[in-house]
């Protein structure tokens, strides 16, 4: 207290010099001078009066602040629930599994939604880290379980009932252990942080062997690169994986105020990325929803091949007549074929070989044959020439032409993709070809 009158008297002391300096000096702006002098003594004392209560500002602030985002994140988190119970899936049954992922993520939206109305004080680190750990370990087995229903709607929730009831073991005897056996929890919660931390590797490892079985199947049945619809499922569940990283690191190390608020921060937006996401998907869905069904009855009326119709021909039929049946079948084939072309089919993208065989009055084991037996090729590779062809005489032809939608008017979904795929093909970007075409 002595120090801050002492101070207060300097700046007083300071003030009345310069008043002294003023009568001798009657000048306007010394007037002026006089004028803030004045001003700055009531500052200075005003000042003085704030840095003893600094400390209790302080930490009353960062109470308050980390209070507030709490309460921010839950009143976003419950939108966003109330935004995914609104989402529209369609009421078809290879649909069933994503709504059903969808109301387990409106509960753990809900879970957390809650839990952020009971902020909990970050001077009990050790229940900090605890509901920071058994939280994170829900939301990664969640969010992998969607995303792979994403990828397959054949993804049943009774695989994902054994870990959950794990998960819930384990934190359980965290919070009894901190209770009742205070000397053994820190061993409990080590062991479980290692455990966290081998779930998220091994949802890692399901999640990629999924993706490339999904890829495969995909481009069996549409014979297209499939990676551009494959990369906005990569990027919900490496979001997610990033944000489990991250609640590792909280839990692990216990983050100061600015911290824990910034992780708050980021994976509330994560909460509002997935809404979007899932609405997203809602609208490509399809894409690798109907793979999965059976879709043997397309063209189930001419469901053998060319080499199956030869073999299949009676003991008493000559193989004259037998050749001259696959002849005629080839001829139309490649007519039907040549008219496909003329109507630029190829460049429509997501179309799957079942749909052009159908168009095509085949059924895709007779194209499959057709192409394998007379151009020693797959439909696929035959597409995509015809692609790159037609994107080599635009580029040609269409001097104006916009490099950055070509691959749209030819038939590719991802620009990369063609990119890739033209270089392949030319040697050259497109770019380069349309400078020197030759």
């Amino acid at each position: 207290m002595c120090d801050k009158l002492n101070l207060s008297h300097f700046f007083r002391d300071i003030n009345s010099a310069y008043r002294a300096f003023a009568s001798f000096y009657p000048l306007s702006f010394v007037g002026v001078g006089v004028m803030l002098s004045d001003y700055f003594v009531i500052f200075a004392n005003y000042t003085l009066l704030s840095l003893f209560d600094i400390s209790f500002l302080y930490v009353f602030m960062l109470t308050t602040i980390d209070h507030i985002v709490s309460l921010l994140s839950s009143m976003a988190i419950t939108t966003a629930v109330a935004v995914l119970t609104m989402v529209h899936i369609p009421q078809k049954v290879r649909w069933e599994p994503l709504s059903r992922a969808r109301w387990i993520l409106v509960v753990t939206f809900s879970i957390l939604a809650i839990s952020g109305l009971f902020k909990i004080d970050s001077s009990t680190p050790h229940l900090l880290t605890t509901v920071t750990l058994s939280v994170a370990s829900y939301q990664a087995l969640l969010f992998t379980h969607t995303a792979l229903i994403m990828l397959t709607r054949s993804k049943s929730f009774r695989n994902t009932l054994v870990p959950l009831l794990l998960i819930t073991f384990v934190t359980i005897l965290l919070f009894v252990t901190k209770q009742y056996l205070p000397a053994i929890y820190p061993f409990v919660w080590w062991a479980a942080a290692l455990a966290y931390c081998a779930q998220l590797v091994i949802h890692t490892i399901t999640f990629r062997r999924q993706v490339k079985e999904t890829a495969v199947e995909l481009e069996d049945f549409y014979d297209e690169d499939v990676e551009y619809h494959l990369r906005p499922i990569k990027k919900f569940y490496y979001s997610a994986l990033g944000i489990g990283v991250f609640a590792a690191i909280a839990a692990m190390a216990p983050l100061h105020h600015w911290g824990y608020n910034a992780f708050v921060i980021i994976y509330t937006l994560y909460y509002v990325y997935v809404v979007v996401a899932m609405m997203n998907y809602c609208i490509d869905g399809d894409f690798f929803l109907v793979p999965a069904e059976d879709l043997s009855q397309v063209g189930s009326g001419l469901n053998i091949s060319l080499q199956t119709m030869m073999d299949s021909m009676s003991d008493g039929d000559s193989a004259e007549n037998s050749a001259g049946g696959v002849k005629i079948t080839q001829i139309v084939l490649e007519k039907a074929l040549e008219e496909w072309v003329e109507r630029r089919e190829f460049t429509k993208v997501d179309v799957n070989t079942d749909e052009v065989a159908k168009l095509l009055c085949v059924t895709r084991r007779q194209l499959a044959a057709y192409f394998k037996s007379v151009h020693n090729t797959t439909f696929r590779s035959w597409r995509q020439q015809l692609r790159l062809e037609y994107a080599r005489r635009l580029i040609r032809e269409c001097p104006d032409l916009q490099m950055s939608h070509l691959h749209e008017q030819v038939g590719f979904n991802d620009r990369s993709n063609f990119y890739n795929a033209f270089r392949r093909y030319t040697g050259k970007t497109p770019q380069e070809y349309k400078q020197n075409p030759e």
